[in-house]
């Protein structure tokens, strides 16, 4: 009994505690530590919503509010969407479309530029400020890698990842991150003001 019990503890401090959402995702998941520099480092091409093919390098220039998801998620990957939306809607005036946000999808096969682009009108994304993108299994892996979120294709096709939400400066780097819904928007917008200031 009490190797049992030492068993289960030592599962737990592995794997941490997984918290109940009803749902096939997790944010209790554990995470890899993100890679230091820049995410542009990446040189892998991107195709957004409307088609356009690009590379993360061009986003360079001011912060990018960005997260990963796919678009057959019904419940956490929409909390997502909406809490970068909140985050777009608590900006200040003075800080109004110069925040790109950006979202990357991790399902090569059903997340289509067709797809894409109807996720974005119906989530009302597709603005200037807003881009969606899918790229290879390669290339979302490695982003993955340096935003430090993990995710893991399931039997059925859905996905169980991290409710990571990253925010990077000018140049690439990770300054912010943000693993859950109850945060509030403050210090979001606080770590923006600040990358704004550099």
């Amino acid at each position: 009994m009490k190797k049992l019990i030492a068993g289960c503890f030592a599962i737990l401090f592995m794997y941490g505690v997984p918290q109940a959402w009803g749902h096939e995702h997790t944010s209790g998941m554990s995470m890899t530590e993100p890679q230091t520099g820049s995410i542009y480092n990446l040189k892998d091409t991107w195709t957004t919503s409307e088609g356009k093919n690009f590379q993360l390098t061009e986003l360079a220039g001011r912060p990018v509010v960005m997260s990963m998801i796919y678009t057959s998620c019904k419940e956490v990957c929409p909390r997502i969407v909406e809490d970068m939306k909140k985050i777009e809607r608590t900006l200040p005036p003075e800080l109004v479309g110069r925040v790109q946000f950006a979202v990357f999808s991790f399902d090569t096969q059903r997340d289509t530029i067709d797809k894409l682009k109807e996720y974005a009108k119906a989530h009302h994304i597709d603005t200037p400020t807003w881009l969606i993108a899918r790229s290879d299994a390669g290339a979302i892996r490695r982003l993955s890698i340096a935003l430090g979120m993990k995710y893991k294709k399931l039997r059925d096709g859905d996905f169980e990842h991290d409710t990571l939400i990253s925010v990077v400066d000018q140049y690439g780097v990770i300054s912010y991150r943000v693993n859950n819904f109850t945060h509030e928007t403050d210090e979001t917008i606080s770590a923006i003001k600040k990358m704004m200031k550099q």
